[in-house]
């Protein structure tokens, strides 16, 4: 039975940190596609380096929770019944003993 739970605690692991990077490269994305008409004076001034060497922020936990929760098929929020869905079998099957 440990070995079923810690299965399951590497896999849920696992899956935060995928959810993660996709959060993190989604991101990375926008704030590119956001800043990209801005880009060609830095370019021309020189100062494209100064701006790529920053590093990049660890995504928090809230930032991972809403792009998780704002998963969506349609009209249907499939990233909040995930969400729920995994707290309440979390409750039944380990707070309730």
């Amino acid at each position: 039975m440990k070995t079923v739970i810690l299965t399951l605690y590497a896999l849920g692991a696992a899956g935060l940190a995928l959810v993660a990077w996709l959060a993190h490269r989604d991101a990375a994305a926008q704030r590119s596609a956001a800043t990209g008409a801005s880009e060609y004076p830095e370019v021309v001034a020189g100062t494209d380096g100064a701006a790529s060497s920053r590093r990049q922020r660890v995504p928090r936990f809230s930032d991972i929770a809403g792009f998780v929760m704002a998963y969506r098929v349609g009209r249907v929020p499939v990233g909040r019944i995930a969400v729920l869905g995994s707290w309440w079998w979390v409750g039944w099957h380990f707070f309730a003993r």
